[in-house]
């Protein structure tokens, strides 16, 4: 199997029976190999070197619930879930 999540791999790539011309945004994390992003919204440091732009799109369309699903509970949709709820 290819490896998860890493950019420009197979792995990465949505499925290809997804509806993608229903989605109003794709986030893009993990872009910088140095540092450690688990969360939708940004890296571990939170803010500090990425900062996907979801929470303020979000906050934009006065977004009031966010359902987080995915592969690694323990590890992306735990962080995503905790940041969402802040």
């Amino acid at each position: 199997t290819p490896p998860h999540c890493v950019q420009d791999t197979e792995g990465a790539e949505l499925h290809p029976a997804l509806a993608r011309d229903k989605s109003d945004l794709i986030i893009r994390k993990g872009t910088q190999a140095s540092v450690e992003s688990y969360s939708a919204f940004g890296d571990c440091e939170y803010g500090s070197q990425e900062n996907t732009g979801l929470e303020t799109m979000l906050r934009k369309a006065n977004v009031s619930s966010v359902f987080v699903t995915g592969l690694a509970t323990d590890a992306c949709v735990s962080f995503t879930s905790k940041d969402a709820a802040r």
